[in-house]
């Protein structure tokens, strides 16, 4: 109350300036969070316009989504430390950018802390996705096998990287074993009962 009735008391060079915040300013989750609701508002924006579908504008959007990505994880990249929470939030930038060489590294370093959760089980998502493009099967394996492991699961989650591990090794010209992932997917259908 007396700082509004006092203001323009304080002397000129003293006052507050508004001035435009840094990208990534605040926490790296809103800055995350920023960055998909973007697109998403901008998708809303569209349909209230009654704007046709377009698949140009579409891609326009995606690409502008993607840059924007690419800018906060380069801004947020350049901070000296990171907490193991902004690991993660660097790391889904870099996915969202499209950037397997930036997300592996944060995502491998968010999990190597106590990750748990929902973050935890989309990071181990992200590190099969790039493991497996860069035919490092084993540690995929190592990432679902640690999915089965947490929740919450999703089973449809669980099967894509499942699929991405036999796609990687159908392309070395390996054979997977039929382990258990039926016994594994009947557990984890089980759990969610």
């Amino acid at each position: 109350m007396w700082l509004r009735r006092n203001k323009g008391s304080l002397p000129r060079n003293r006052r507050m300036r508004r001035t435009k915040p840094s990208p990534i300013s605040g926490p790296r989750k809103s800055c995350m969070k920023r960055q998909s609701l973007t697109s998403t508002l901008r998708f809303a924006n569209f349909n209230k316009q009654k704007i046709p579908y377009d698949q140009k504008l579409e891609a326009k959007t995606k690409r502008e989504q993607k840059d924007l990505a690419a800018k906060y994880a380069a801004v947020l990249q350049t901070r000296k430390s990171l907490s193991d929470g902004d690991s993660y939030y660097l790391g889904m930038l870099h996915y969202l950018a499209g950037n397997g060489d930036g997300a592996l590294p944060a995502m491998r370093r968010y999990l190597s802390g106590k990750a748990s959760g929902e973050d935890a089980q989309l990071a181990r998502a992200v590190v099969v996705l790039y493991t497996t493009r860069q035919g490092l099967v084993p540690e995929a394996e190592r990432a679902v096998a640690a999915y089965a492991q947490n929740q919450p699961q999703n089973l449809t989650e669980w099967f894509g990287m499942e699929t991405l591990i036999t796609e990687a090794l159908q392309k070395e010209g390996l054979r997977r074993p039929a382990k258990s992932f039926a016994g594994d997917a009947q557990s984890c259908e089980a759990g969610s009962r």
